[in-house]
């Protein structure tokens, strides 16, 4: 097939095709009238290319797969693909995340540069967490930890008494001397339970509901662990 003909088969333009050739990943060869043809096995590669350049990859990666012979080059820079995408699909579920608060947190009347900056700011802060908080209006599945408004100061506190650090802490304890693994614990507030209150859900069902008695925080804490150790073992 001549340059010609390739080009307009493929919808590619010739100088693409040049450049694929200059990149070596293609090699044509030349008739009579010194015109570019490419041979099935070259087509194919041309098709090849095409596929890659339809998922995405950068043209790096792709020259990289069509130079080697071997074909676990192909496995690699698809599974890092896949890694890129996962991450990438992650960052925009938070930037999600964050607008969605935002417009359900605040009125229109509600809605200063000032408070904007604030709760993005502690947003950041928050994300910085494994086990962190969320805004309780964002749908959250497998298990939750939900606060009442007067536990807050609790889930701020990144001391080693808080109860995100407490609740990392008891993750591992329970890998170490269970031998059982969770996925991460969200914390989040609510305004549609107690202000002292506090309930652990798994998949949105409510499994366990307390209020908590004690003042002081270190009490609490260990009380809403202990609860939480419970529910996971």
């Amino acid at each position: 097939m001549q340059i010609r003909e390739a080009a307009d088969y493929y919808h590619i333009s010739i100088r693409t095709l040049r450049y694929y050739e200059e990149l070596g990943m293609l090699t044509s060869k030349r008739n009579e009238s010194n015109i570019r043809i490419y041979e099935d096995d070259q087509l194919l590669k041309l098709e090849e290319i095409i596929v890659l350049k339809m998922l995405h990859l950068n043209l790096k990666d792709i020259q990289k797969v069509m130079r080697s012979e071997n074909r676990d080059c192909l496995q690699s820079v698809l599974s890092n693909e896949l890694l890129r995408l996962d991450k990438e699909l992650h960052d925009l579920q938070y930037k999600r995340q964050l607008l969605f608060s935002l417009l359900k947190t605040y009125t229109a009347s509600d809605l200063s540069k000032n408070k904007i900056r604030e709760f993005i700011l502690e947003q950041i802060y928050l994300k910085e967490h494994e086990e962190r908080m969320i805004h309780m209006l964002i749908d959250t599945k497998n298990i939750v930890f939900e606060i009442g408004t007067s536990l807050i100061p609790l889930a701020m506190d990144d001391s080693d008494k808080g109860l995100i650090p407490s609740i990392k802490r008891l993750r591992a304890e329970v890998k170490e001397s269970y031998d059982m693994e969770f996925d991460l614990i969200r914390v989040r507030d609510s305004i549609e339970i107690p202000a002292d209150h506090y309930r652990i859900l798994q998949d949105d069902r409510i499994i366990l509901e307390r209020t908590l008695c004690q003042t002081d925080p270190g009490t609490q804490v260990d009380q809403m662990i202990t609860h939480l150790k419970s529910v996971l073992i």
